[in-house]
């Protein structure tokens, strides 16, 4: 990997959580349809071995897309400094995890008014099928309402 490969992310400016989770949900989408990936949550972008599809999780799937990064290359956030507090708050997010999210994002930590701090999403196994993709994917939409309708 270049060491510029994901510094150039093609991504407008994140002011929000609830930003932040709406791309990565149109990106795990955009990975769980790809022939080239596949979504797999324990690996951040795992490469592709033997012509297998490369495993990305929710943050990883917007390395995956928004980044010149190649299917070959095995990433974790410390290796992406400009994203890597983004990668783990989205990490706290797909476990449903909202307040350490906000701290992973140094955003201030009191919640507000309304906003719940653990959010249930269901799990999601290793390639999942469409209708357990659907489930999963619609869980963190109505987690990124819930964010955006309480300013975060």
């Amino acid at each position: 990997m270049t060491a510029d490969a994901t510094q150039r992310l093609d991504m407008p400016e994140i002011t929000k959580l609830s930003q932040l989770l709406r791309i990565a949900i149109d990106d795990a989408t955009w990975a769980h349809q790809s022939d080239q990936y596949v979504l797999n949550m324990d690996w951040w972008h795992r490469s592709d071995e033997f012509g297998q599809p490369c495993e990305v999780c929710l943050a990883g799937s917007v390395l995956a897309r928004r980044s010149s990064m190649s299917s070959h290359n095995d990433v974790v956030p410390d290796q992406v400094p400009r994203f890597s507090k983004a990668m783990y708050a989205l990490d706290c997010l797909r476990c449903g995890d909202i307040e350490d999210a906000l701290y992973t994002l140094d955003q201030d930590m009191s919640i507000p008014a309304g906003l719940v701090s653990k959010w249930d999403v269901p799990p999601l196994s290793d390639n999942p099928s469409s209708d357990e993709f659907a489930k999963w994917r619609d869980s963190l939409l109505k987690l990124a309402n819930h964010l955006e309708e309480h300013g975060a």
